[in-house]
């Protein structure tokens, strides 16, 4: 994947040498010619970006030659290349229309940044005016955003699952996601991301962007997912304007064959800049009608601002149930835009733990399953979907070599381990209510005691009230009739014909001290003659 360069130098010699530097820098080198009169012949079948033409290609001045150029082909880039790069042949250049000026002897490094650059306007003009956004396609990679028709439907959850999904299916595909959610962007939770650079990095050289620069401002997820980052402050994002990130995301897409932008929910200068530059814009919705409504007013807005025609905007259904009010056909017409075929049903719980362990790779498998598809209908996926049981067998795999990657830094959250928490959680709860299960018991077993109690008191006045109508020793033959450990306080008293007997039982054990509760009952004297 690279820029088209036609070579424009006064001898095959020099333009061989402008050759091997364009190819050191990445790009593709079609063609060379070596005079004025040749360039002009090859501007009517032109099939280059950028013409690196050098300073001294003909005796006269070579401004006029790139005026007409630019004027035969309003979306082709000159870079001139010119013994000084002082400032009075850079304001020669940009008056005769040419993109960039690089200094000879060329640098790698410098030649690079140029060509990125101009390269990546050269197309961004070509798709504007129309002519061929086939060709543009093919030559830079593949640029989807997703915005959101409000917060809270799922733009960025959808993001990082189809970015890590487009790089894990093809490990030769290189695969950028880019978190434009300026001013509140949460791509990092997702991935679990902590790295130091971010979007405002590359703000203040987005014009003249170097590969070291773009290396070092992205975060390489485990995956080989590259991510460029929101700023942490989200207050700094004002700093950033619609050309810089215009810039940046053509230096991404040079070096990537897939770059998905998270542009969030709010319509601002750095969304405004990818939906234009993009090549397919699609708006995530819920089947719901305020999230529907926001769909169309964000495409009528687009579209009043010049940068998207509706008809060029797409609409991604997420949580969507057979059981809603609103259904495909409903939701194409409040919208106003074309529903994609794949809509991604509601899986809170499916979702939960890859939210919350920052580890996609938990995510339910039904769900991935319809990622999967959506993937392949926008482009980001060559592959057939795996069918829900290769995923299952293929999931213990991916989860292990994403801990290997990781190093050991954090461990994905399996099913056993969830199990281990809620016997952990079952035994804090049985130790907290063990004291509580024990009084119960002891209060029972004291209930049994005291009912044993009443009993021996009952049956001590009839043995007592025996002995005395005898006229035996009554006191002898009421404790006689009563355990020895229920004896401690016990009383017993008779008058007239009746025996009295008061027992208290022992307080939880036999032996132990006496509950301060008297069991009493009483007899009377029965003649046995």
């Amino acid at each position: 994947m690279s820029y088209r360069v036609l070579i424009a130098a006064p001898s095959q010699e020099l333009a061989a040498d402008l050759a091997e530097t364009v190819a050191a820098a990445g790009a593709q080198a079609v063609g060379t010619v070596t005079s004025e009169a040749q360039l002009r012949e090859q501007l009517g079948a032109l099939d280059a970006d950028v013409v690196l033409v050098r300073e001294d290609l003909s005796p006269t001045p070579v401004w006029p030659l790139i005026r007409e150029a630019v004027t035969a082909k309003p979306y082709l880039a000159i870079v001139v290349a010119a013994r000084s790069g002082s400032a009075e042949v850079l304001a020669q250049a940009m008056d005769a229309g040419a993109r960039a000026v690089v200094e000879l002897p060329l640098q790698v490094e410098d030649v690079a940044t140029k060509i990125m650059s101009a390269g990546g306007w050269a197309q961004t003009m070509r798709r504007v005016i129309g002519g061929e956004r086939e060709a543009t396609t093919s030559a830079a990679g593949l640029m989807v955003v997703l915005a959101g028709a409000k917060g809270g439907v799922g733009t960025t959850t959808l993001a990082v699952h189809l970015a890590l999904h487009s790089a894990q299916d093809d490990p030769t595909r290189r695969v950028c996601l880019v978190d434009l959610d300026v001013a509140k962007g949460d791509v990092p939770l997702y991935l679990d991301a902590q790295h130091r650079r971010s979007i405002l990095d590359l703000a203040p050289v987005a014009q003249d962007l170097g590969p070291r620069a773009i290396a070092d401002a992205l975060y390489q997820h485990p995956s080989g997912l590259n991510v460029l980052l929101a700023p942490a402050e989200g207050e700094f994002a004002e700093r950033l304007t619609g050309d810089q990130v215009a810039a940046i995301l053509t230096g991404l897409r040079q070096r990537h064959d897939v770059v998905i932008v998270d542009a969030g929910a709010v319509v601002n200068e750095a969304s405004a800049a990818a939906v234009e530059l993009a090549d397919e814009v699609y708006v995530v919705t819920m089947p719901d009608v305020p999230s529907l409504r926001g769909v169309r007013r964000a495409v009528e807005m687009w579209e009043r601002l010049g940068l998207r025609k509706e008809e060029a905007v797409q609409t991604i259904v997420n949580r969507a149930d057979k059981r809603t009010d609103i259904q495909a056909e409903t939701a194409a017409k409040i919208a106003g835009t074309q529903v994609v075929e794949t809509r991604l049903p509601a899986v809170f719980r499916g979702l939960e733990a890859a939210a919350n362990q920052r580890d996609p790779e938990l995510a339910q498998s039904g769900w991935t399953s319809k990622l999967e598809q959506l993937a392949v209908e926008l482009r980001v996926s060559s592959q057939r979907p795996l069918s829900s049981r290769q995923q299952r067998a293929a999931r213990p795999e991916r989860a292990a070599r994403e801990r290997r990657a990781k190093g050991g830094r954090r461990r994905a959250v399996t099913t056993d381990d969830l199990a281990t928490a809620d016997e952990g959680q079952g035994t804090i709860e049985l130790v907290g209510l063990f004291p509580i299960l024990i009084l119960i018991v002891l209060l029972a077993w004291q209930a049994v005691l005291m009912g044993v109690g009443a009993h021996y008191a009952a049956n001590s006045a009839a043995e007592g009230a025996r002995a005395a109508a005898v006229g035996g020793d009554v006191r002898s033959a009421a404790e006689q009739a009563v355990p020895a450990s229920f004896r401690r306080g016990m009383q017993v008293s008779s008058s007239g014909t009746t025996v009295r007997v008061a027992v208290r039982p022992p307080l939880f054990v036999p032996g132990a001290r006496s509950l301060d509760i008297p069991l009493r009952a009483s007899a009377g004297q029965v003649s046995e003659r």
